[in-house]
C-alpha cells in the first residue's frame, strides 16, 4: 500500500492496466482541450437604432480576428456553430442603451429560434446595459442569435452590443 503525502492516507497501488487507462483518458481529454477548449465567437454590434415597442434581431459582425473557426455569421443577424456535437457553452451578452428613462429595456438569447434567457431592466437617464451569461448545449449546425425590445416611447440606439460564446468541452452521453 502506498500513502498520500499530506496526510499519509493508505491507498492500493494501481496496476499497470490502470495506468494505461488513466494515460489513454488523459490523453482524449488533452485532445479535446486542444480541439475546443476555449473555442470561441466574438460578435458586436454599434449604434444600432430600435423603434419603440418592436423586436428587433441585432445585426452582429463577428470578429474574425477573435473567432476560433467553429463558429460563423449566417446573414446578419445569427451565428452558427459548426463545431463537433455536443457541447457545453457559455454565452455572454452586454447590450448597452443610449440614455433615456422611460419604459424597459430587454436583450433575448436565442437558441435556433427559442428564447434561452430574457433580461430585462429599467433605465435611468444615463446609459443602461443589460448584461448577462447563460450556459447551454450546442450542437453542430445550431443558431445563436440576439433579439432587443424597448418601450422608451420613441426610437432609441442600442450604442453598442458585445456578444461572446465560449466552448468550454464535450456534453457527456
Amino acid at each position: 500500500m502506498a500513502q498520500t503525502d499530506k496526510h499519509a492516507l493508505p491507498y492500493p497501488e494501481p496496476t499497470a492496466e490502470a495506468r494505461m487507462g488513466a494515460s489513454d483518458i488523459q490523453a482524449l481529454a488533452e485532445a479535446v482541450d486542444a480541439r475546443l477548449g476555449g473555442a470561441l465567437v466574438i460578435a458586436s454590434v454599434a449604434d444600432e437604432p430600435v423603434a419603440n415597442d418592436t423586436t428587433d434581431r441585432l445585426n452582429l459582425t463577428v470578429d474574425d480576428a477573435g473567432s476560433s473557426g467553429v463558429f460563423e455569421n449566417i446573414g446578419p443577424n445569427s451565428i452558427r456553430y459548426t463545431g463537433i456535437p455536443t457541447v457545453v457553452a457559455t454565452v455572454y451578452v452586454a447590450v448597452t442603451w443610449a440614455g433615456n428613462a422611460a419604459g424597459s429595456r430587454r436583450a433575448i438569447l436565442l437558441q435556433n429560434g427559442s428564447v434561452l434567457v430574457t433580461d430585462r431592466i429599467t433605465p435611468d437617464a444615463e446609459q443602461v446595459t443589460n448584461l448577462f451569461s447563460w450556459p447551454t448545449e450546442l450542437s453542430t449546425d445550431d443558431e445563436l442569435a440576439l433579439d432587443v425590445k424597448q418601450t422608451s416611447g420613441g426610437s432609441l440606439d442600442v450604442a453598442i452590443a458585445r456578444f461572446r460564446c465560449v466552448v468550454h468541452g464535450i456534453q457527456s452521453v
